[in-house]
């Protein structure tokens, strides 16, 4: 495949130039498996950006700042290998779904069809190529709902953790809900002991064992019969290594083996507490967004460096 590729390149490389005093009319800037990518295709596509970008899911994560053309050669090979496993997985969108896609954007700004074309002419975009990609669009669509959507999962403390770090600054004081294991290294031959002994609690929770069992069972702490919870707390009410540990958490998240001078620690971040529970809710959807947002770019760049080890891709130096 590599060999034919090769081959490939070579002769159509030889097309651009007939001789020395030829006009060179179009350029190889990329080839995709069986496909290449124009020079005259990337400027149209550089023209057409912005109005792509309002329709189009995966322009819509772009950067303005990346818009090199470099970065704008990277987005049409990554274009060309979604339109190819759309295309050989039957991936399909009806005329019936482009036209009623269409006329949702002429009804919220208020255009007939005659106009909406007449504004994209304007822009130097023709109605045929915009149907196409709208086409197009619609299929990137679906494969992400199908392929990627079910992927992410978001739960309550995804949304908290991102409420704390977007919203609530150093302006607030900020209260942790904490559980917490501890073992009294009197109670073991050496200290190794109880920190082994903690290791392997610790690596039971990560497994999926509830942590206030496991506190029950074990924690030789004041609250282990609620399941080593300690209630709600400021830092100022913790020792110094407990504080030093929560500040830094996640909540959901659970700690390092923490070592003090009585004994050997483990706690689990449960809940932070600042702010009011009302300005949480309220900003609940955006913070939804955002963080499906952030894992969906993510997805779709690992989901792209994988199809690029199983299909031919080469750019050329522009």
């Amino acid at each position: 495949m590599r060999y034919i590729s090769t081959l490939l390149i070579s002769f159509l490389l030889s097309l651009q130039v007939t001789n020395a005093k030829s006009m060179l009319l179009d350029r190889v800037d990329a080839i995709v498996g069986d496909e290449v990518i124009l020079r005259s295709q990337l400027i149209k596509f550089k023209t057409n950006f912005n109005r792509r970008k309002q329709i189009d899911p995966l322009l819509v994560m772009t950067s303005e700042e990346k818009l090199t053309t470099s970065y704008l050669l990277e987005l049409l090979i990554r274009e060309r290998l979604i339109s190819q496993y759309l295309n050989k997985h039957s991936i399909e969108v009806t005329d019936e779904m482009v036209n009623q896609q269409i006329l949702q954007i002429q009804t919220a700004n208020n255009l007939t069809r005659t106009q909406l074309k007449q504004a994209l002419e304007l822009e130097g975009y023709n109605f045929s190529d915009y149907y196409q990609h709208m086409k197009s669009s619609l299929k990137t669509n679906s494969f992400i709902e199908r392929e990627l959507r079910p992927k992410i999962r978001i739960t309550q403390d995804d949304l908290k953790n991102e409420y704390f770090k977007t919203y609530i600054g150093k302006s607030l004081p900020i209260k942790y809900r904490i559980s917490h294991i501890y073992l009294d290294t009197s109670s073991y031959k050496t200290r190794s002991d109880a920190v082994e002994f903690m290791r392997s609690i610790r690596n039971r929770i990560l497994a999926g064992e509830n942590f206030s069992d496991l506190a029950k069972a074990y924690s030789q702490g004041p609250a282990a019969e609620t399941g080593g919870d300690l209630g709600v707390l400021s830092l100022e009410n913790l020792s110094s290594e407990l504080a030093s540990a929560a500040a830094k958490m996640k909540i959901g998240e659970v700690s390092q083996i923490i070592n003090s001078s009585s004994g050997v620690h483990l706690i689990r971040l449960s809940d932070k507490v600042a702010g009011t529970n009302a300005d949480f809710q309220e900003k609940k959807d955006e913070l939804q967004n955002k963080i499906y947002r952030k894992r969906l770019v993510q997805l779709l760049e690992d989901w792209f460096q994988n199809k690029k080890k199983d299909t031919y891709v080469k750019a050329i130096p522009i």
